[in-house]
């Protein structure tokens, strides 16, 4: 009892922590001026099309979405289809497609009719981006439907959510084509965090990763700028981790850190290796079945905080631009 007393302390510590480490940037995002985002309903204008005059339509979408149009097109239709057949032929059988009509398209406005929630939180977000780096462009942001396609698609000038991924846990057809583990992360709430992730991603984008503890730093950055931009979110929403997984890694920090450093994890060059401990799974190879995938993240996550506590002198930018992962560990005086 005891032992669960002092770990549920041990946690509520740490988001008090959190809490405080993002003060540190915290702005007024009203007085941030030059940034207002609207989500553009791709996914109704894409289904409005009048299938008995397409070449115009066509004409319109392009017109009115660019390069994003024939993205969706290629990458979303296209590779559903048989592709010998027409633009307009592909065009009418995503949209006449009876599962679509049926079931997909109006779940879809079911759960995404009013997304004004998600439009105040990904504005706050950007505004923090464009405030810190106001050297980046803020893309449009809008929702499609892909047919449980790639969740979230980028363009140099626009990023877009694929609200037919993020239709709740329990929404039945998910259990067909997708792992338990990954149905965890299928909510709506998960729409705003995906979108400013990839975003930040695309924007800060390292060369190949050439070791465990590279990758981990280069992740970890990334998401401790999620902390800063979303600041109503925890780090457990940030991370992707439940309750229990949180739990797990606080009570296991030391563990899973002497095991990378005895088992030469850290520094491994293995393509193979460092998959298996940052991309998504249900669990953590090498750990226990407990433990979340991508575990080792939250320590990535730890140091890079850590790293900034320790050198208040450290902008953001600073940050983005320091390459050398050894330097931010070694500044982070990291020590679980």
């Amino acid at each position: 009892m005891r032992r669960n007393i002092n770990c549920l302390l041990l946690i509520l510590s740490l988001l008090m922590l959190s809490a405080c480490q993002k003060n540190r940037f915290e702005i007024e995002v009203g007085e941030v001026k030059g940034v207002k985002i609207k989500i553009d309903r791709f996914d109704r204008d894409f289904h409005a099309m009048d299938t008995t005059r397409l070449q115009d339509e066509v004409s319109r979408m392009r017109q009115r979405y660019g390069r994003f149009f024939d993205l969706f097109v290629n990458s979303q239709i296209q590779g559903a289809l048989d592709t010998t057949l027409t633009l307009e032929q592909r065009l009418n059988g995503f949209l006449n497609d009876s599962f679509y009509q049926e079931n997909l398209y109006p779940e879809c406005q079911t759960v995404f009719n009013d997304v004004t929630d998600i439009e105040h939180e990904l504005d706050t977000a950007f505004r923090y981006i464009h405030y810190y780096f106001p050297e980046k462009k803020i893309p449009h942001i809008g929702l499609h439907i892909s047919g449980f396609g790639n969740s979230v698609m980028v363009t140099p000038d626009r990023i877009s959510s694929s609200i037919d991924c993020y239709l709740g846990s329990d929404y039945a057809p998910y259990s067909q084509i997708v792992f338990d583990y990954q149905r965890k992360k299928m909510t709506r709430a998960n729409v705003a965090l995906d979108l400013v992730y990839a975003y930040l991603a695309t924007e800060f984008e390292e060369d190949s990763q050439k070791n465990l503890l590279q990758c981990m730093v280069n992740r970890g950055k990334l998401l401790y700028l999620m902390t800063i931009f979303l600041p109503n979110r925890s780090d457990a929403e940030i991370l992707g981790f439940d309750e229990e997984q949180y739990k797990w890694c606080v009570e296991n920090e030391k563990q899973m850190w002497d095991y990378l450093i005895e088992q030469k994890r850290l520094y491994n060059t293995s393509h193979l290796v460092i998959t298996k401990f940052v991309e998504p799974a249900p669990f953590t190879s090498e750990f226990p079945q407990e433990s979340p995938g991508q575990a080792v993240l939250w320590l990535g996550l730890k140091i890079v905080r850590q790293y900034m506590d320790n050198n208040t002198s450290v902008s953001l930018s600073d940050l983005m631009n320091e390459k050398n992962e050894q330097k931010i560990l070694e500044g982070s005086r990291y020590k679980p």
